[in-house]
């Protein structure tokens, strides 16, 4: 709380040291910074050169990244050229849209959360923020909702992974037909049940299926245009909370 508490006070001109990533304000946009490393690389990540301002396609702007931590995990170069983002040399998912649960399953009202069966959660999340490729609900960089086997799953480009049969409609979670997770659930078992068991404060992550413009349609929100942030799990226990080590601002 007291994190969260200090996050909201020096947002947006900065962020205090060592902020988790469930400190961070919602709606906002999270880069994974191993799977950017990669991303703008074109390599593992193991000895990888300094991650480069990002540029957004069309000539919209260059974003550039600022250090939050003292730990340096990662090295950056805002005098390099930019690199575009279309120019993805990884099939690892970097960005994510994190967002917050703000009415859940249980407060769905009959009549105006229709069709009532699929409803699932409302987020706080717009629709417009996704750009104009939508996004959908993925297993997440930090998922409290499950157990040690499907954290193992979720480290890495399974972060990623869908929730199958869970829409994102409206800014609503729903489940694609009324026989909810038993028709639309996957043969493994959780890899949807999850979704649930959410409750109103608990965050989800979205994969936008355009970074592009979903990162434009971030920036040109007044409101939102300082919450793109990069977080990571290197040098951090295994099963623990990514910590938030840089920002990006966006350069027109």
């Amino acid at each position: 709380m007291r994190r969260a508490i200090l996050a909201a006070a020096l947002m947006p001109s900065t962020i205090a040291i060592a902020l988790l990533m469930s400190d961070l304000p919602t709606p906002s946009l999270v880069f994974d910074m191993k799977a950017l490393q990669i991303y703008t690389d074109g390599t593992t990540g193991i000895n990888s050169s300094p991650i480069p301002p990002l540029a957004l396609l069309n000539d919209r702007g260059v974003l550039e990244p600022s250090s939050t931590s003292d730990e340096h995990v990662f090295d950056f170069d805002c005098t390099a050229a930019p690199f575009r983002i279309c120019d993805a040399h990884s099939n690892e998912p970097f960005c994510y849209l994190h967002s917050s649960v703000i009415r859940s399953r249980e407060q769905a009202v009959e009549g105006q959360d229709d069709p009532f069966a699929t409803f699932l959660a409302e987020l706080d999340l717009s629709p417009s923020t996704c750009g104009t490729s939508g996004a959908e609900l993925v297993l997440g960089l930090y998922n409290h909702h499950v157990g040690s086997y499907y954290w193992a799953r979720s480290a890495g480009s399974g972060a990623s992974m869908e929730a199958p049969g869970v829409l994102f409609d409206g800014g609503v979670l729903r489940w694609e037909n009324e026989l909810g997770p038993i028709q639309c659930n996957s043969n493994d078992g959780k890899r949807s049940e999850w979704v649930n068991f959410l409750r109103a404060g608990d965050t989800v992550q979205l994969l936008p299926f355009d970074v592009d413009d979903t990162i434009f349609s971030m920036t040109c929100n007044k409101g939102q245009a300082n919450r793109i942030f990069g977080v990571s799990s290197k040098n951090r226990p295994l099963g623990s909370e990514p910590v938030v080590v840089c920002e990006w601002r966006l350069k027109q």
